[in-house]
């Protein structure tokens, strides 16, 4: 029910009480030649252009838009439109068409940069009234790559298996890889930075779940520099049941042999609507690929049950069959606009186990077939309409799938999800429950309880979650209901129909690939002024964004408890680092454009940051995974053909000098004096502990193939790592104490454990006194925090993990007063915990709300960490924990 004229009027009030900064709203009878223009504020370059009213006697969209834009060039700052874009796609309907083009720099493609030209029919032809769009006109970038695309296919693996192990020392083989590379692309950083864009596609082999990761690699250096998950998960875990015993209408395909879930009778123009038996295929072995032998369901007649139900096939055929009836009933053709077959492949496994979960893989939908609590994740209307919104998004505005875009693509698959769902089911908008996603997956619970998430949670940008993208890739699912809030509410304000075809219109020809909220905000508000809304209903508009805390600047609500000591920090996997007063990490410029360079400081935040790496003049050198034991600062210095360790003194005096070369598979540098250690992994053979002396040549701890190490650490002359020897149990991984001068070693005795479960370790550390590690004894997410004495002896066990309250750790650092360790509850961002060295009551170091995932301890008490509610991420410290938490 749309507000009466009066609510109206109070709407107004409330709206223009808070500065909105909406774009212009020209009158179509009053266009002309004299645009509105908003820019970027960073770049100064228009991002939205309103108002002119440009005729073209053109037949083709895109020659018309190309010869407005290079008609305008002082308007929109692009020099060469013919030479710097590429025609993506065509869209509209009612006289309005928009044509979307990607940038291209010198013949390379540009990471997110899209513009969209839009039109509308005059009497005598095409009238061109404006564009939105990222355009990045500072690029200078030389677009020849040093290193090849096999070494930047190589360590894109290496990433993401790394990544995966999250920490975890394991004897467990790594899993199986599989990549494709998609060639050079250019990040928009500053001037730009050349890549190699990688898909990596493996699985996790703790918990089954497939895992594929867009690797974009610097092109000189071969580092990673952004990676992101390409999977649409629907986010939910547990069990389910088979359908809920419905009799439904189901379009099949005679055979020969009977009847496939095959529906052909939709207007398709390339393809039909096919349910794939997917039941004996891994999860695995779909993601991202057909695999051989895969067939559609069939039944022996026109009534499909039993099996087929229970593997979820019925509803996802009929629901696949509802999700093209809405977008065809919007004008699309498919969910790639293009009348592509529509495929769902249903009831495969993970590792042998029910995988109750459901994604687009960018090609076709995957489903499980539930189990106890859980019915199919087909089974849900609203569940299948978001999955395979994200296949329209891709084929549309393609938002990135990180942060505020990922967050946004969530909140648009929610809202087109739930929409399909309420029209589907004759849901009125009004029932408390029309905003549940989910709600009717449960067998036993109510529908709130069941619910995924709920677009009339409330949620507004003070819940905002700032955590990183290495985490649900930057809060993608925990901050959609932020954005996709206001659009539901949108949808109650202007009803179904209006609102429907507004997102769909901002999504499809407003919206690119990199829009936060704010854009986002824009765009909706843009396609309403293009679709001649009402006043009142672009305020109504306006005001479900502000309700919902979007307007520009919203980022300044964050905050922390902590001392900034560098920031914003724009690298990525790389950690900081603290010892006797001295930090360290890795940084670039503030968009991350440069390479990275290695700064120190005091841990008091009373000296400014010192740059020690200085840029190679010779080749493109990433200088990553700093340490420092307070005196000296070592890292790695990354390059195409090679690695060099580097050392400085963590003051600034002297020169950088390089103390060794490597190449390979590189982690866990360490350094104590003149004592530097690493390790080298082979994902195929092992991994082994390599030590030196600074003028002296690089050992390893030993010369066997029969013996891994893993996780260095030196301190004072003793080096502390993991090892096994694979002649023996495989759940005997030790740790063990080298001394460098004598080269004696001593193997730790292990704690009590399950020989059926076996022993898995986090990275152990060594302080004066004490030796600290995290160790798995037994199934479950949480660990046991041991201390042992420098002089071996039996652990001490300080945190039990099958205590309550027991952590769920992600790494530890120790100083001879306090263990220093971050918890990942799981519902929560990572938080960071200190506990006294002999043991006793564990606090809280930081009441920030930020993520805080990686950190290092310094001296006492004190600690240094990464915080991300600064608005960016910053490099912080607190002297104790915070007794406010």
């Amino acid at each position: 029910m749309r507000p009466t004229r009066a609510r109206l009027l109070a709407v107004t009030a409330a709206v223009c009480a808070v500065t909105l900064g909406l774009p212009a709203m020209p009158a179509a009878a009053e266009e002309t030649d004299n645009p509105d223009v908003t820019l970027d504020p960073a770049s100064e370059t228009p991002v939205q252009v309103t108002g002119f009213a440009d005729e073209t006697t053109e037949d083709d969209p895109a020659a018309a838009a190309v010869a407005h834009l290079a008609d305008h060039t002082q308007t929109y700052v692009i020099a060469d439109p013919a030479g710097d874009l590429t025609e993506l796609g065509v869209t509209g309907d009612d006289g309005q068409t928009t044509v979307r083009f990607g940038q291209t720099f010198e013949g390379v493609p540009v990471f997110g940069a899209q513009y969209l030209v839009h039109m509308t029919d005059g009497d005598d032809g095409r009238v061109v009234t404006g564009a939105t769009g990222k355009f990045f006109t500072e690029l200078d970038v030389d677009t020849t790559a040093d290193a090849t695309e096999s070494t930047a296919t190589e360590r894109a693996e290496g990433y993401i298996l790394a990544g995966i192990a999250d920490g975890w020392v394991s004897t467990e083989d790594a899993p199986e890889v599989a990549s494709e590379s998609h060639g050079l692309t250019v990040l928009p950083d500053g001037s730009g930075r050349l890549v190699w864009h990688v898909t990596v596609r493996t699985f996790d082999p703790q918990t089954g779940t497939p895992v594929q990761r867009e690797v974009f690699l610097d092109a000189d250096a071969a580092f990673p520099v952004l990676d992101y998950s390409s999977v649409r998960f629907a986010d939910v875990t547990g069990t389910g049941v088979t359908a809920d015993g419905r009799t439904v209408d189901v379009r099949l395909t005679e055979t020969t042999d009977g009847y496939e879930l095959r529906d052909s009778s939709r207007a398709l123009s390339d393809g039909d609507i096919t349910t794939w038996d997917g039941r004996g295929y891994d999860v695995s072995s779909v993601l991202g690929l057909w695999p051989s032998g895969l067939t559609p369901y069939s039944s022996p007649d026109t009534h499909v049950d039993g099996d087929l139900s229970e593997a979820g096939a019925v509803d996802a055929h009929v629901n696949a069959g509802h999700v093209y009836d809405y977008y065809a009933s919007l004008g699309r053709d498919g969910l790639d606009g293009q009348g592509s077959a529509i495929d769902s492949i249903t009831g495969v496994t993970q590792m042998g186990q029910p995988f109750v979960n459901a994604f687009w893989d960018g090609r076709k939908m995957v489903y499980g077939s539930g189990d106890a609590e859980y019915h199919s994740m087909a089974a849900e209307t609203d569940v299948v309409g978001h999955e395979m919104t994200h296949g329209v998004i891709e084929h549309s505005a393609n938002l990135v799938y990180a942060h505020q875009s990922g967050a946004m693509n969530e909140a648009l698959a929610d809202y087109f999800g739930n929409a399909i769902d309420v029209e589907v089911n004759g849901t009125d908008m009004s029932d408390p429950d029309a905003g549940l996603i989910g709600e009717d997956l449960c067998r036993t619970l109510s529908p709130r309880d069941c619910a995924l998430r709920d677009l009339n949670d409330g949620a507004t940008t003070a819940d905002y979650n700032p955590v990183t993208y290495d985490y649900d890739g930057g809060g993608v699912h925990f901050n959609s209901t932020i954005f996709g809030g206001a659009l539901w509410d949108i949808r109650e304000a202007l009803g179904g129909e209006d609102a429907d075809r507004l997102v769909y219109k901002a999504l499809t020809e407003y919206m690119t690939p990199l829009d936060d909220f704010v854009d986002g905000r824009n765009a909706v508000i843009a396609a309403a002024v293009a679709l001649k809304l009402s006043l009142w209903d672009v305020l109504l508009i306006g005001k479900a964004f502000v309700d919902h805390g979007i307007w520009r600047g919203w980022e300044a609500r964050l905050g922390m408890d902590g001392k900034e000591l560098l920031g914003p920090v724009t690298t990525t996997r790389t950690e900081p680092n603290a010892k006797d007063g001295v930090w360290t990490t890795s940084n670039s410029d503030a968009s991350g454009a440069d390479l990275y360079q290695v700064f120190t400081g005091k841990t008091t935040g009373r000296s400014e940051p010192i740059q020690l790496s200085t840029e190679d003049t010779v080749e493109r050198v990433f200088n990553v995974y700093p340490v420092t034991d307070g005196e000296w600062v070592a890292w790695a210095a990354w390059g195409d053909h090679y690695i060099s360790i580097m050392r400085a003194k963590a003051d600034g005096s002297g020169e950088p000098e390089e103390v060794a070369r490597t190449a390979g598979n590189f982690s866990n540098l360490t350094i104590s004096g003149d004592h530097l250690a690493w390790q080298m992994t082979d994902y195929r053979f092992g991994s082994k502990v390599v030590y030196m002396e600074v003028g002296g040549q690089p050992t390893p701890v030993d010369n066997t193939y029969y013996q891994n190490s893993w996780t260095p650490y030196i301190h004072e002359g003793t080096l502390l790592y993991l090892n096994i020897d694979i002649r023996t149990e495989y759940d005997q991984i030790e740790p063990v104490l080298l001394d460098l001068e004598t080269g004696e070693k001593t193997v730790l005795p292990l704690p009590d454990y399950d020989p059926e479960y076996g022993v898995r370790w986090m990275p152990p550390v060594m302080t004066d006194d004490h030796i600290v590690a995290f160790a798995d004894l037994a199934p479950g997410a949480t660990g046991t925090l041991l201390r042992y004495s420098r002089d071996g002896g039996a652990p001490t066990v300080l945190i039990d993990e099958n205590a309550e309250g027991a952590p769920i750790p992600g790494g530890v650092d120790a100083t001879d007063q306090a263990i220093t360790f971050s918890h990942w509850p799981g519902t929560t961002v990572p938080k960071i915990m200190q506990i006294p060295i002999d043991g006793g009551t564990v606090e809280q170091v930081s009441c920030s709300a930020g993520m805080q995932p990686m950190f290092d301890a310094d001296s006492g008490t004190r600690v240094v960490y990464f915080d991300g509610a600064a608005g960016h991420t910053a490099l912080v410290t607190r002297n104790k924990p915070n007794p406010r938490c």
